[in-house]
């Protein structure tokens, strides 16, 4: 929740602030820039009714329930939560849409279509955009500062707080209205690129006698069931920065993230560093505001996430090394997905990673890398003196005239940087893991890899992480996913027969881009005529079971203990 937000003076005026409150100050927000994009809606206007929406969000009430009454005594609703940075700008919606027609449609996959129950909880990061002209700049945003409460509210909470009676004083009420009509503007218009804040309105509130009252806050903290009901919020500064398109967005699929910062700038330096900053800022919200989830992830909203087999293959990284990988899927009854194991005391501290490293530090990929909650603790925690510059830096706006303290943290890549911070926090890594150390789960680049950038690599069956640039590429990716399995044994019996593996090749490949041409926007189509596939051809498969209902092969990849100088604990896939 929004914390309570002190302003005014003596004469009833409203005072600019000279710097940012947080305002998702909460202990499941801890630098306070971070939380639901529903409560950033909800701190400007009351347009948007968040009581009837929060029973629509429910990992955010059972977030605020953990909170509430501690994370023990039960199982973790999801084995991994995953941070998507994205931007509110036109080119980025359809990467989203293919991500949710693709593979955020897996089974175990947490979403608004199964009440957010699955081991994988993927939200969507966003903060406000710089518009790239002074045009776009100033159309539709307002001045939230107007919002801040004055004398006469103050004196009608206190007396509420404090059960006095006072008299009857009318006041001011300054809230955020929204364009009539703006739930329903089309894609297609260029209004839905504009806010749909329309002008800060003046109500005047009648105090007949001090009562409780029913007021849009009040009811939101008794849904979350907060130990005391707040008198006013923070306005989120830069809510009304975001466009009508992703209010609509975050309103349908109800798994938005909200930075209060303007860090999605127009400036290549400047993007590298927001992107640090969305990194850490995140990193730091899941880590309390899931504090029984055993991995935090962070993803793109470019990449494609075969979830069976990344599920699979971590879930047999967690049962041990010498354990066989159980090649076994069935749907439990009712459909309810399986609930899933709590950090073992006694576990690697695992950081997996599609392997890269640099100047002896080893880090994953941006595309997709996740880590053991408790190496978070142990090298992104924002109250340790160690961070103080690294906390400094991720919560205050991009200035050029920080480079070299930038420079110094690695912050231009946002990769590179988790890794040498966990690098750098060694001594407390060895304190807060049972095994004194970090275990690095590395995935071949036949496993994870770039699919149009060079060096490109061709997709196979032993893909399971594949990035890219294109919002056609998901669909195809897809496709692949669920039928190489079934291309391969058919083709297996036609080859005996005398087939050629090259026509065995082109023909799956032209039934996949006629599948695609079937499902994606006409703009869209023969946008994947780049990619590689290989369906029969690349290393030989290991044994697989399909997985009920995701239609897709789940391979017994191994992980094999590799001699290296750079880390004394690491795993790496075998194919």
């Amino acid at each position: 929740m929004p914390k309570d937000m002190m302003g005014g003076d003596d004469t009833g005026k409203t005072p600019k602030e000279s710097a940012p409150l947080p305002v998702f100050a909460t202990t499941s927000a801890p630098l306070g820039l971070m939380g639901p994009l529903l409560f950033a809606m909800a701190s400007v206007t009351d347009d948007v009714d968040v009581v009837a929406e929060l029973q629509q969000w429910p990992w955010v009430t059972r977030s605020y329930a953990q909170l509430r009454d501690g994370a023990g005594g039960g199982a973790p609703r999801h084995l991994i939560v995953m941070g998507i940075p994205s931007t509110d700008q036109p080119r980025r919606y359809p990467l989203r849409d293919a991500q949710r027609a693709t593979w955020l449609t897996y089974r175990e996959v947490a979403r608004a279509e199964n009440d957010f129950t699955g081991a994988l909880l993927p939200l969507y990061l966003f903060a406000a955009a710089e518009r790239e002209s002074e045009s776009q700049n100033s159309s539709g945003t307002l001045d939230v500062d107007q919002l801040t409460p004055m004398v006469n509210e103050y004196v009608v909470a206190s007396a509420q707080r404090q059960g006095t009676t006072i008299v009857p004083a009318d006041y001011a009420q300054r809230r955020v209205v929204l364009h009539q009509g703006w739930r329903d503007v089309s894609r297609s218009d260029a209004a839905v690129w504009e806010s749909p804040c329309a002008a800060v309105e003046t109500s005047v509130v009648r105090v007949g006698g001090v009562t409780a009252t029913s007021s849009p806050l009040v009811q939101l903290s008794s849904a979350l069931a907060l130990p005391v009901t707040p008198a006013f919020t923070a306005a989120a500064r830069y809510i009304c920065h975001a466009s009508t398109a992703l209010w609509q967005e975050a309103l349908r699929h109800r798994n938005s993230v909200w930075i209060d910062m303007l860090i999605d700038r127009t400036s290549t330096s400047a993007q590298t560093i927001g992107m640090s900053q969305k990194v850490v800022t995140w990193l730091n919200y899941a880590y309390t505001a899931f504090p029984d989830v055993p991995y935090i992830m962070k993803g793109d909203d470019d990449m494609y996430l075969k979830v069976p087999q990344y599920l699979s293959d971590l879930r047999y990284s967690r049962g041990g090394w010498g354990n066989t990988r159980k090649l076994s899927w069935e749907i439990p009854d009712g459909g309810v997905v399986p609930v899933t194991e709590a950090v073992y005391d006694d576990e690697e501290c695992l950081y997996r990673v599609w392997r890269l490293h640099t100047s002896g530090v080893v880090f994953g990929h941006g595309a997709g890398y996740a880590l053991d909650r408790r190496l978070i603790q142990a090298s992104m925690n924002p109250f340790d003196q160690s961070n103080a510059v690294l906390l400094r830096l991720v919560t205050m706006p991009y200035n050029s005239s920080l480079d070299k303290a930038y420079l110094s943290l690695a912050m231009q890549h946002e990769d590179v940087m988790v890794g040498k911070q966990v690098r750098d926090h060694a001594e407390a890594v060895q304190t807060t893991c049972p095994r004194h150390r970090v275990c690095y789960l590395w995935d071949k680049r036949s496993r994870a890899h770039q699919v149009l950038r060079p060096p490109r690599t061709s997709v196979t069956w032993a893909s399971m992480l594949e990035h890219y640039g294109m919002p056609a590429i998901p669909y195809y990716l897809h496709y692949f996913h669920k039928n190489e399995f079934r291309v391969a044994a058919e083709a297996k019996v036609a080859l005996a027969h005398g087939a050629n593996i090259s026509d065995v090749e082109a023909n799956a490949t032209a039934h996949m881009h006629n599948w695609v041409r079937s499902q994606v926007p006409s703009t869209l189509v023969d946008l994947g005529s780049e990619l590689d596939v290989d369906w029969v051809r690349g290393p030989e498969r290991v044994a697989y079971i399909v997985a009920e209902e995701d239609e897709v092969a789940v391979y017994d990849v191994r992980y094999e203990f590799c001699e290296d100088d750079v880390a004394e604990c690491s795993f790496e896939s075998v194919e």
